[in-house]
Formats: structure tokens, sequence, C-alpha cells
């Protein structure tokens, strides 16, 4: 069914859609490819059991109130989220800077005022409001989603962030999304499905593939280059988001422009030679 909806890659129909059922899935994981074998997407339904049962519980602990609501199929409502997440848009720039002034001291040139706390990558406002039910959240929920990769030991003041490899953790509550494209995302996204509902389907527009994914299953797909949607459900439903800021590009280039300032040093001290100093890593050297 799949070779028959494309023609050279391209979806024939674009009104047609292929729904990819939970109960198929070879081994417990998919991995769905392009033509030339990019990654798409790669679904896995692996979790146990008893942290699937366990998992809307928890988090409705960490928050403190029962923040998921009943909702009818027919229902198409705002829905809340809260976004613990790193950001490096709308930095300020040390390009044109001297390097031997402190950032603090630097002003951009024709402006009233120069903004001194966006030098850096920086937390979101609900990360900063809602500290108390960031680190319920994050503890509760350590068992359950945690991939390890690469690429946040770049975060200022050695921070971490709880959902590697993505800089961004975002919880959805009584979740529907029309389609649209993360744009300010770098890449792929992480989704994981929460609650107790009947529907709420992902669904992938250029693709046409369609996702019944269940409490405890996730997704991980190209959210800044595919549209993409939710369809409506019955129920009580959630997800968890991981995502990237694509503006971390700059900050793991040339750290905003302020890696030869001698007050923001731009070094990192080397794991394999720790008492030999720092070392500057180069941006073409961070992807091996």
């Amino acid at each position: 069914k799949l070779r028959s909806m494309y023609v050279c890659g391209t979806k024939k129909d674009q009104d047609k859609y292929l729904l990819i059922p939970f109960d198929h899935i070879p081994g417990n994981a998919l991995r769905l490819e392009s033509e030339d074998g990019t990654l798409q997407a790669m679904l896995c339904t692996a979790m146990p059991e008893h942290m699937r049962k366990s998992l809307t519980a928890l988090i409705e602990s960490a928050i403190g109130s029962n923040v998921l609501h009943q909702r009818e199929q027919d229902q198409d409502l705002l829905f809340q989220a809260l976004h613990f997440s790193w950001y490096n848009r709308f930095s300020t720039q040390g390009n044109a800077s001297a390097d031997h002034l402190h950032p603090s001291l630097s002003q951009k040139a024709g402006a009233s005022r120069t903004n001194h706390f966006q030098f850096c990558p920086r937390t979101s406002a609900d990360y900063r409001n809602f500290k108390d039910i960031y680190l319920n959240l994050t503890k509760n929920l350590a068992p359950d989603v945690e991939i390890q990769v690469q690429c946040c030991d770049s975060l200022p003041l050695n921070s971490n962030v709880p959902l590697f490899p993505f800089t961004g953790l975002v919880f959805n509550f009584n979740v529907s999304t029309k389609g649209h494209w993360d744009r300010g995302d770098l890449g792929f996204c992480f989704v994981m499905a929460f609650g107790n509902y009947e529907g709420g389907h992902l669904c992938l527009k250029e693709q046409g593939w369609v996702f019944d994914l269940r409490p405890g299953d996730f997704i991980i797909f190209d959210s800044s280059g595919t549209t993409h949607f939710n369809l409506l459900y019955r129920g009580c439903c959630g997800s968890i988001v991981g995502h990237t800021d694509k503006e971390f590009l700059q900050w793991m280039k040339d750290f905003n422009g302020w890696k030869n300032n001698i007050y923001l040093s731009a070094t990192r001290r080397s794991a394999n030679n720790a008492d030999e100093g720092t070392e500057y890593i180069p941006y073409d050297n961070l992807f091996g």
C-alpha cells in the first residue's frame, strides 16, 4: 500500500492518507524512509505496559491538579501548553563588539538600548514561572522519556536538559492541532502521547501517513519540514514534545559572535584531556 501511494517519491493523491496502526508494527519499532533512504519518521511502541498505565497519573501528580479534561469528538477548542525550553532566537550578536569589552558594557550601534539578557541561550518564561512544576515533571518522568545523544553540552553554565538530544520540553494538555510546520525548530522533534482517549491520530500531510498513537507510544519526525496535525478525539488527551530551537546552530558556530570575547570565553574542557586546559571546538567538528 505504501508503494502504491507514490510516484518518484511524491504522493500521487494529496487528499489520500494511509493509517499505520500500532498493532502492525514489527518488533515494536518502525522506521519510515523516503525514496533516497532519508529518515522521514520513526515510531516506537515498546513502552512496557506498567509504565503506560502510570504515565498520565505521574504527569497529573507532578502538575498538582487535573489538567486533562473530557472532550467530545466534535469539540474544537483551544488547548493549554507548558514550554520548558531553551531558546537562542533573537539573541544579541557580538560580532561587531570589541573583544576586550565586557558584554554588559556593550551598546548596539544606532540603538537607544541593548538587550543584555539575550547574549546566550536562555530559558522560556514557563520554565522560570513554573519551576516547581518543571522539576516535578522531569523527576517523575525521567524513567519514561529518556533518549541519549549528544549536542546539549554547549548550554551555558553546564545546564542539563531532561529529554536528550532536544533542548526544549513541552507539555500539551487537551491537545488538538491544525496543520502547521514548526519553522523555528531544528529538524526532528519527539512526540509522546498520554491520557485516556479515542481518536486524536497524528497525521503527516506530505507523506500521507496517519499514526494511531497509544499512551506511551512515541514518534520522531521532521516537524520543521512536514505539515502535521491531529484529528479530533474523545476523552482526555495530551502529549510530551521534545524540540530544539534552530538558532542553536548560530550558538554552536561562534557562540552568537562572542567566541573571542575575553569575558565570555568560548572554550570547552576536553573530556579526554581534562588536565591539559581547555580548547575551542570549531563548529565544523561538532558533528564528527
